[in-house]
């Protein structure tokens, strides 16, 4: 697996359909097998806050799921709590760099 981290709410994933074989899982069980699906993200989930120090707040993630022509697949996950949360951090701030001040 290869990590990169895109922010702190999201990262990409590239996983090998050798590494997916590894792991007993194929493309079929991530589309229809909700537990095995399961079990597979929270192995991903793990790795990636092993190796880019990439933490969910356990609650909403959004999984985009990509198939590559060789069989190798492509993850972008992002945690939708930290998302929404950055979201209102940058427009706060935004907000305050753009009041005038009285002096």
């Amino acid at each position: 697996m290869k990590f990169t981290k895109i922010n702190d709410s999201s990262i990409r994933c590239l996983i090998s359909r050798e590494e997916m074989d590894a792991q007993g899982i194929n493309i079929e069980d991530l589309l229809d097998d909700r537990v095995k699906a399961e079990e597979f993200l929270r192995y991903v989930l793990q790795q990636a806050r092993y190796e880019v120090d990439f933490v969910t707040t356990g609650e909403a993630l959004n999984v985009q799921l990509t198939v590559m022509k060789d069989g190798d697949v492509s993850l972008m996950i992002s945690d939708e709590d930290k998302a929404e949360e950055e979201n209102a951090m940058e427009v706060a701030q935004q907000i305050v760099d753009t009041f005038e001040w009285e002096t």
